[in-house]
């Protein structure tokens, strides 16, 4: 939702999530210039990608936009690509969207040092239920970590933790967090906020969003993007914040703030079980780790 709104800002294109960016900084050096090898090589990284279809974009002209490149750097290839290969309205900026990235921002900012970062985070027990019924609906390996609940929450923590942690180091010139819930409910504002971070003028078009930008992506959605993505097509509701209190068993909700209670705690999401109810998960999530002792122990091994 976040990336469609920024692509309807005059200034901005942010093309579909592709694991594009980790992959290169990987494999290639980041800060000196790239040898042919190094450019064939990013060439073949990114056309052997199944996502790179998505983009909807030939080989050829990914080749030709490299090819015009001298030397470059990988931030210079990659912004090249951007510009020229996902940017049909010819945007002077553009972003990048991947959960991926969260992992990878220290890389991220050494090839591009004066990028920013919009960290958007959801309440935990949402995302988790999210990505168990993501998982349910299309039993992939895709959602591998919403096979269930607990796998889910820890997930959530580990990947969250990591974009923080690195948002501390960066400081809040490169650096912001928003909430999703507050993109939902207050979606104006949060806008406007965003626009005066990254340095650019708020464009009422954005609120549009549903109208323009996922408009001209349903005629090239897949059956799967089409289903994860309904809500895109519409204005945001106060019903897609908060789900858990309505949809969650008591049961998952324990499950979820038991692995990931301490990362909710330290960006400020209020928990469900409060006061000396913070027990449960606590006790929970120490027998389960007593559980999974015991099991070592007593397991016959090869030798046995």
């Amino acid at each position: 939702m976040l990336r469609l709104m920024l692509n309807d800002h005059p200034g901005i294109r942010v093309p579909r999530e592709t694991p594009f960016l980790p992959r290169l900084m990987q494999q290639l050096p980041l800060n000196s210039p790239l040898s042919e090898d190094d450019t064939n090589l990013a060439f073949n990284l990114i056309t052997n990608h199944w996502k790179w279809e998505t983009w909807a974009v030939t080989p050829e002209r990914l080749r030709n936009t490299i090819s015009s490149l001298k030397h470059p750097f990988l931030g210079q290839l990659i912004s090249a690509m951007y510009l020229s290969c996902s940017n049909p309205e010819n945007k002077p900026r553009w972003g990048d969207k991947s959960i991926a990235c969260t992992q990878k921002v220290h890389l991220l900012h050494q090839v591009f040092p004066h990028a920013k970062f919009i960290h958007l985070i959801r309440d935990a027990r949402d995302v988790c239920m999210s990505w168990q019924n993501a998982y349910l609906r299309s039993n992939s390996s895709a959602f591998k970590h919403g096979q269930s609940i607990s796998d889910a929450a820890k997930h959530w923590s580990h990947m969250v933790n990591a974009a923080v942690e690195s948002g501390q180091h960066l400081g809040s010139e490169f650096y912001l967090e928003i909430r999703y819930e507050d993109l939902v409910l207050k979606t104006e504002e949060t806008l406007k906020n965003i626009c005066t971070f990254i340095g650019e003028e708020y464009d009422s078009r954005m609120l549009d969003f549903y109208k323009n930008s996922a408009v001209k992506e349903i005629a090239i959605d897949k059956p799967h993007h089409a289903q994860h993505h309904t809500k895109t097509r519409r204005p945001p509701n106060p019903t897609d914040t908060y789900r858990w209190r309505a949809e969650m068993s008591l049961a998952d909700i324990v499950l979820v703030e038991a692995h990931a209670g301490q990362m909710m705690d330290r960006i400020g999401q209020t928990r469900h079980f409060q006061g000396m109810q913070r027990i449960i998960p606590y006790s929970f999530r120490a027998s389960c780790k007593l559980k999974n002792k015991l099991e070592k122990i007593l397991l016959p091994t090869n030798e046995d």
